[in-house]
């Protein structure tokens, strides 16, 4: 937050070289004079809803657009259309879910297998890329998580989730986040939920969750949980710990000159 010689105020994200600011129309123009002084600055636009306003602006590669009912956020598309160039499934069937499970036979027939130590950077350039993609693209989380356990040693088995991945994406390439205009709210409720003892490989359980301010949802994580197998209790507890943490850094984070909150649930 930045607090104006007339005691107006806006808000800031830097990330590198690139800066979005919040403000309204004197706050953003007062921004867009002042740097000028001392530096050479390339203002890209001003989004908004006025007829002089973008409507819609690329900003590190995701599109955000103004709408009539709502903002519009669109996940990088770039790497999606990497990688499915990359594993040849351009013309690949598509699927209808991201990933699953692995079964009894799956993890016996990998305890057979040797780690694939000529394919080791190519898998882990995949799971990068899914990882990025991720950010933004909450549908995707758990099939991601479950292909980063593996990147240490992959096996042969290992490159078949890849592909479940690919061929999902390649049936829906594009991901657009929607955060429709709603009345002020300022309680920030988490919600989640663990799937006991699903993993076939350890009998560990899967937690996962999402965290909503009104009906956005503004961040989503899933984990596999370690940790002593018989000590189920100790597990839950920690999870609803972690959870009660995750609300508090973001009910803290959203605390500024334009997001009253309140009580978070």
């Amino acid at each position: 937050m930045r607090v104006l010689p007339r005691g107006e105020k806006f808000e800031a994200v830097v990330h590198g070289y690139d800066s979005t600011l919040l403000g309204t129309e004197n706050e953003l123009g007062w921004c867009r004079n002042m740097p000028n002084k001392r530096y050479d600055v390339n203002i890209r636009g001003r989004l908004g809803p006025d007829r002089g306003d973008e409507k819609s602006i690329r900003i590190l590669n995701r599109v955000v657009s103004w709408a009539p009912h709502g903002i519009k956020y669109e996940a990088d598309q770039r790497h999606s259309d990497t990688t499915v160039k990359h594993m040849g499934l351009v013309n690949s069937t598509p699927m209808s879910t991201p990933g699953a499970k692995w079964t009894a036979s799956d993890v016996e027939k990998m305890a057979q297998e040797e780690v694939c130590e000529d394919r080791l950077t190519e898998y882990r350039a995949l799971v990068a890329r899914a990882n990025y993609i991720s950010q933004d693209r909450l549908d995707t989380l758990y099939a991601v998580k479950e292909l980063s356990r593996d990147m240490p040693c992959p096996k042969a088995t290992n490159f078949r989730a890849p592909k479940m991945l690919v061929r999902y994406r390649s049936k829906n390439p594009r991901h657009v986040n929607t955060f429709n205009y709603q009345n002020a709210t300022k309680a920030i409720a988490g919600y989640a939920g663990t799937d006991h003892a699903g993993c076939w490989r350890t009998r560990r359980s899967t937690s996962g969750g999402v965290i909503r301010r009104g009906e956005h949802c503004i961040h989503g994580v899933t984990f596999h949980r370690e940790g002593d197998r018989t000590l189920i209790w100790r597990g839950r507890v920690l999870w609803g710990s972690q959870r009660r943490c995750r609300r508090i850094g973001l009910h803290t984070l959203a605390r500024g000159p334009r997001h009253e909150t309140g009580r978070y649930r």
